[in-house]
């Protein structure tokens, strides 16, 4: 009963919430970088592809999706830091799992997931 019930309130709400991430790429990563802008600690990356659309303008056009937080530089920048430089430095491409509702003017879209490709 309770797997069941479970089911129902993922079926109802998850596709709605769902429909805004999205897997895109493959990428190569170009560059990597750590900032802080106003209040924000940041993970950038730029991607070499410029072929795909997320409806973020920043992103379309510069090519760069970054993770964010209201916070000083902290625990989950350096995860997302070192995960893509890991993929840069051996030169894997990348699947960015990102929410294409929340777009920064001078970040991008903001990026949820981050996936490298062994070949």
């Amino acid at each position: 009963m309770i797997k069941s019930g479970i089911f129902v309130i993922v079926s109802l709400f998850s596709p709605a919430v769902l429909a805004a991430y999205k897997w895109i790429g493959p990428f190569n990563l170009e560059e990597v970088y750590l900032w802080h802008y106003d209040a924000y600690a940041l993970t950038s990356v730029k991607v070499a592809q410029s072929d795909i659309k997320t409806g973020c303008a920043y992103s379309d056009n510069a090519r760069v999706y970054s993770y964010w937080a209201k916070s000083s530089i902290n625990f989950y920048n350096t995860s997302w830091l070192s995960t893509a430089l890991a993929a840069h430095v051996h030169k894997k491409k990348v699947m960015l799992f990102v929410d294409q509702t929340n777009c920064s003017r001078v970040a991008g879209a903001h990026i949820n997931g981050i996936k490298i490709l062994l070949d």
